[in-house]
């Protein structure tokens, strides 16, 4: 415990990025109340997800930025919140969250799990239309060697899914 206390203090004084990564995990991504919109499904087993809207990078100390989905400590974010979106995958059997972003803006999630033998966390970011679907899911390819994580992420129209080709790696805001 003593040396969780020393931590902290040298991580505020470094500008550690691990402590803006802990306020977003007691409250949830915010969400717009009007305008132009786009639903977001997120899916995958031992995930935790946070959100910065408005950026294609992830800055936890952004207004609004938090947690889409979260686990036991913390906010729970959307976690097994439906908004009624199609479902050609039938993907909401596991742990899902739904969520409504600003159209037209750019919105980065960094999904983080520990699989297996993979331990996985990453941002993505895209740019969502208004009224469209999107969906994401964690996926995990592994071999005898080794495990890699990925991101999946697919658009759904007229009820049928097809790949998001704008979805890109992004990393942490400078």
């Amino acid at each position: 415990m003593k040396k969780l206390l020393l931590l902290l203090p040298l991580c505020a004084l470094s500008g550690c990025t691990y402590l803006s990564a802990v306020g977003t995990q007691f409250k949830k991504m915010e969400e717009p109340q009007d305008g132009e919109r786009a639903r977001i499904r997120v899916v995958g087993n031992y995930v935790a997800m946070r959100g910065t809207p408005g950026l294609s990078c992830m800055d936890y100390r952004k207004k609004g930025a938090g947690t889409v989905i979260g686990g036991f400590i913390g906010s729970t974010g959307y976690r097994g919140r439906s908004l009624g979106m199609p479902n050609p995958n039938d993907s909401t059997k596991g742990m899902f969250s739904e969520f409504y972003v600003r159209a037209n803006e750019p919105v980065t999630l960094l999904i983080a799990a520990n699989i297996t033998m993979a331990n996985c966390s990453f941002p993505v970011t895209f740019v969502p239309e208004a009224g469209h679907d999107y969906e994401l899911k964690l996926g995990l390819k592994s071999s005898s060697l080794s495990s890699v994580c990925s991101i999946e992420g697919t658009e759904i129209t007229g009820g049928i899914s097809k790949p998001l080709l704008s979805l890109r790696k992004t990393e942490e805001c400078p």
